[in-house]
């Protein structure tokens, strides 16, 4: 199965959801289910923009055959009874479940905020598009060469002046341990929307053919050569065409622009520093703690059972009400700040100090941010949003259900003889490349794995049976059917994300994978 993962921001996601809320052709008939409601699952609705997403992003697997729309409702469904019987066993009350909802919430609570501040903002005319369309239209073919020093880039400059591009730059490259092609460093066409503001005002009268002197961008020096300029007449039909990409390449433009004014507008007034010695004793104890064995157990059960056998941890331990961080009217002490600490997302190496010093520095800065940003949006009143209410419920609904499947299959376990008698019963469904007669030292880790489903979807089913008596399940097949999704031959194989790009969070909870499953040999 391949597997594409398109990254989309907070705002694309909005967008394209409008877009999928559409529904062609349901029918107007009365009857005993409410409009755009495909399924009852006892109290628990499941209406057809539930469906539609779930199902858009939902593992192409779950898909592959059949009446798809109808297996893959049936899944959705079997998660909802397991979902509402945890609500019952009250499993929504664990510290797992209400940690993550804590942190779900503050996540929602800063886009909230931004979208208010930032994105509410924003106002594209039809002026602005229509002059993006038009700067579009032309079009620049470029080379270009890069040097990390000023007097490098000089000299190269000089060079080249004083004899051509091809010659120097080709000079250049066979002088090089890595071979490369002079081609290499030409551009397809390039517009004004592919380029840095900088580098496209210092390029823009430039002549075709002409050198530039050397541009600072980004802490290097590059020359450009323009090598051809393209551009077409433009008709009505193509402004209409393309006006809606241009009002959302300007929108997100412009959010980035204002998004950065509004960060600073709201956080220099809160005068934030950070102590450099509680900041190295945290340091100092992740590299400890990510050199040694300790690391099999979480940074912050380490700091808690740190002896004299590791020295930065246990210093760390001792300096917890330490001052970290002080801003106006505030202090931060190192664990205020632990307490918001993720040390999963300190992906660095014991032996990359400065990368893990960047990724601890960014979550103390990311953490002390949403501080503020909750704060404030509770100040507002954006925790009452209906949005965020909803996706928390989606969430919560989702970790209920996770909660729930793992109890009931908590006790399974698999060893040798069970998963031996397993491959025995189901010989036939283990296929050799050569033809030959299965083994179980060759396929005795999937008849393990497979064993386990099998005796996993037992337990599930039993317990299904019981819920759809308990939280009885109606299905309107007639707006089923109506409902239009994307589901082509050519993607069945393909699984599209839909992913944050805030916080890399996966943005809908789909059905789980492991459903797929279900059809394994019981």
């Amino acid at each position: 199965m391949s597997i594409s993962n398109y990254k989309i921001t907070l705002y694309q996601i909005f967008l394209f959801g409008f877009f999928l809320l559409t529904v062609d052709g349901c029918s107007n008939k009365k009857n005993d289910f409410e409009k755009n409601i495909i399924a009852y699952v006892g109290d628990h609705e499941i209406s057809v923009e539930d469906f539609r997403l779930n199902y858009e992003f939902g593992f192409a697997h779950l898909k592959a055959k059949g009446n798809k729309k109808l297996s893959y409702l049936e899944y959705m469904i079997d998660e909802a009874l397991l979902s509402q019987e945890g609500y019952r066993l009250e499993l929504n009350l664990s510290e797992d479940i209400k940690n993550k909802e804590k942190a779900l919430l503050t996540e929602l609570l800063v886009e909230e905020l931004f979208k208010k501040e930032v994105d509410d903002k924003i106002n594209i005319s039809d002026d602005e598009i229509k002059e993006a369309i038009s700067k579009s239209n032309v079009k620049w073919k470029l080379r270009y060469w890069v040097e990390p020093d000023l007097k490098d880039a000089k000299r190269v400059y000089s060079s080249i002046r004083k004899s051509s591009y091809e010659d120097v730059i080709q000079g250049l490259l066979s002088s090089q341990e890595v071979k490369s092609n002079i081609k290499d460093y030409e551009t397809d066409y390039l517009t004004w929307l592919d380029m840095p503001p900088l580098l496209l005002a210092k390029i823009k009268d430039l002549e075709i053919n002409k050198i530039s002197k050397p541009i600072l961008v980004d802490n290097v020096y590059i020359l450009v050569e323009i090598i051809e300029i393209a551009s077409n007449i433009l008709s009505d039909y193509d402004y209409q065409a393309t006006s809606d990409k241009y009002k959302q390449i300007l929108f997100y433009r412009e959010q980035k622009k204002k998004t950065a004014l509004f960060l600073k507008s709201f956080m220099i007034p809160k005068e934030v520093i950070t102590k450099g010695t509680g900041f190295g004793y945290i340091l100092n104890a992740l590299i400890a703690w990510k050199n040694s064995e300790i690391e099999k157990i979480t940074f912050e059960e380490a700091i808690e059972n740190a002896n004299n056998s590791e020295p930065e941890l246990l210093l760390l331990k001792k300096h917890y009400y330490e001052i970290l961080v002080t801003f106006k009217d505030g202090t931060w002490s190192i664990k205020d700040f632990l307490t918001r600490f993720n040390s999963s997302e300190i992906t660095a190496k014991a032996s990359e100090k400065r990368k893990m010093y960047n990724q601890l520095n960014h979550q103390i800065a990311m953490s002390i941010r949403n501080h503020f940003f909750v704060e404030e949006a509770l100040v507002h009143g954006l925790d009452k949003s209906p949005d965020i209410k909803s996706e928390l419920k989606m969430w919560r609904d989702k970790w209920v259900y996770d909660e729930l499947r793992r109890e009931l299959t908590n006790n399974i376990k698999i060893d040798e003889a069970t998963a031996l008698e397993y491959f025995n019963t189901h010989k036939n469904i283990y296929k050799t490349k050569n033809g030959l007669e299965a083994t179980f030292d060759e396929f005795g880790s999937q008849a393990k794995y497979d064993a386990y489903f099998s005796q996993t979807f037992k337990i599930l089913e039993n317990k299904l049976k019981y819920l759809k008596k308990e939280f009885p399940v109606r299905i309107n097949r007639e707006l089923l059917d109506s409902v239009k999704v994307f589901d082509t031959e050519k993607s069945r194989w393909s699984t599209v994300f839909l992913v944050k790009g805030n916080s890399n969070r996966i943005a809908i909870p789909t059905v789980d994978p492991s459903w797929g499953l279900k059809n394994v040999k019981k």
